[in-house]
């Protein structure tokens, strides 16, 4: 019994350990996560922090037609939305590649 009992908070426990994406929509607070984005130094729109690995998006910095999931055009106006990066306290996590941006 006991042995049936450890087995099934085996289970349940599992998914504590197991990280979920915060932006498994590629949305976050209902704002589409690609398009035009503007860096700001505070009162941005979303706080990221760059990683390495196990992000939540993965960005893919592009110089037109940013219409995919992850596809960020950087811009200094008419921005589809702001971010600010952080060391901590983000909103979600991304890592800069060259191929295949979106979620996991």
């Amino acid at each position: 019994m006991k042995k049936i009992i450890s087995h099934i908070l085996l289970v349940l426990c599992a998914g504590c350990f197991v990280s979920a994406s915060k932006v498994p929509t590629c949305k976050c607070d209902g704002v589409d996560l690609h398009g035009k984005v503007k860096v700001v130094s505070y009162a941005a729109d979303f706080k990221v922090k760059i990683v390495d690995y196990a992000a939540d998006l993965k960005v893919k910095m592009v110089e037109y037609a940013p219409n995919d999931c992850g596809e960020w055009q950087f811009v200094q106006y008419a921005e589809d939305f702001t971010i600010q990066f952080v060391e901590y306290g983000e909103d979600f996590t991304i890592h800069f590649v060259e191929y295949a941006p979106g979620t996991r």
